[in-house]
């Protein structure tokens, strides 16, 4: 009995209390991921999230660009930030919306490679931004 409960407190001690190994790098490892960000951005893939993509970096931001530039989606807002999470605030406040953020909205690509020709998806992710509980107030209402 006492040898089995020894084998026991064994094995709950080595599955519990077990140091966790250290990730490290090498130093050259590091330098070949740091060349790569600087070239290339990494994103997730459209309708398969697990999977990542490399892409240019000068192709990412021109594709950014011309999506911002070149749709009715986007609207250039000349000031600062501050100056517009402030507007955005007191543009909720009217509605009793509350704003628990002060950050502006955001926008990245992920490309759609299950569709024949290469295409990509444009996100404007408000995860952290001033209009985020007013984009859900919208979302339920145009469901």
């Amino acid at each position: 009995k006492v040898c089995v409960l020894e084998k026991v407190k064994s094995k709950v001690f080595d599955l519990y209390i077990r140091p966790k190994r250290k990730q490290t790098i090498l130093d050259s490892e590091r330098n070949d991921l740091l060349t790569l960000k600087e070239h290339f951005i990494m994103s997730s893939v459209d309708k398969a999230s697990n999977n990542v993509s490399f892409i240019c970096k000068k192709f990412y931001l021109d594709n950014i660009s011309n999506e911002l530039n070149n749709t009715v989606a986007y609207k250039f807002v000349n000031g600062k930030e501050e100056e517009i999470v402030k507007k955005h605030a007191q543009f909720c406040n009217k509605f009793n919306i509350p704003v628990n953020d002060h950050c502006l909205p955001f926008i990245h690509m992920l490309p759609k490679f299950h569709k024949p020709r290469i295409d990509y998806r444009y996100i404007a992710a408000g995860i952290k931004s001033s209009l985020k509980v007013l984009a859900k107030i919208l979302t339920g209402v145009f469901k």
